[in-house]
C-alpha cells in the first residue's frame, strides 16, 4: 500500500497493486478501480488493453468496446487502433462494427495486404462473396506472398487448391 501511494503513476507498481488486490485480497471490484483511476490520469496503453480484457472476460463487452474507442479518441491517427478495434468486434461476431473499422483502417493504409485480407475476412463473414475475393486480390497485389489470401481467393472462386496437383508424402 505504501509503495502505491508512494508512486500512483508507476504502471509497474500499479499492476503489482492490482495484482494484490484481485489476488491476495480476493477483491476484484477494487482491483479494477485500481487500474480505471490510474487511466484517468496516465495514459498507459497496456493498462488500457488489461482492463479492456477483464471486462471482455467478466463479459461486460461494452465497457471493453469503450476502452478500445478511448485509445482511439486519444490518438485518432494510430491506425492499428482502429484495426484492434475492428478484431475485438470480429471475435464477437459483430461484423458490421468490424466491417467499419476495418474500412477505416484502410482509409489511412490502402497499401497494406493484411489489412486487406482482414477486410476479405470480414466480407466473407458476412455473406459478401464478391466484395471478400475483391479484398484478398487487394491484398495480394500488395503482398503477394500473402499464400492465406492466395488460398481464400481460391477457395471462393471453388478452384481446387494448388498442393492438391502434388503427390501427397509422409
Amino acid at each position: 500500500d505504501r509503495m502505491y501511494k508512494a508512486y500512483p503513476d508507476s504502471p509497474e507498481i500499479i499492476n503489482l497493486a492490482y495484482i494484490i488486490e484481485k489476488d491476495v485480497r480476493t477483491n476484484p471490484k477494487g482491483a479494477n478501480a485500481i487500474l480505471n483511476k490510474f487511466i484517468e490520469n496516465n495514459y498507459n496503453d497496456k493498462t488500457i488493453i488489461e482492463l479492456a480484457n477483464i471486462y471482455f472476460n467478466n463479459g461486460d463487452k461494452e465497457s471493453g468496446i469503450q476502452k478500445y474507442k478511448d485509445r482511439i479518441k486519444t490518438f485518432p491517427y494510430a491506425v492499428g487502433y482502429y484495426d484492434d478495434l475492428a478484431g475485438q468486434y470480429f471475435g464477437m461476431a459483430d461484423y458490421k462494427n468490424a466491417l467499419t473499422y476495418r474500412l477505416k483502417t484502410l482509409e489511412f493504409v490502402p497499401y497494406i495486404g493484411g489489412y486487406w485480407e482482414e477486410l476479405g475476412q470480414t466480407y466473407e463473414a458476412l455473406n459478401q462473396k464478391k466484395e471478400a475475393v475483391e479484398s484478398y486480390q487487394k491484398a495480394i497485389y500488395y503482398q503477394p506472398t500473402l499464400f492465406s489470401a492466395h488460398k481464400a481467393v481460391r477457395r471462393l472462386e471453388n478452384k481446387p487448391d494448388l498442393f492438391d496437383n502434388f503427390p501427397k508424402t509422409n
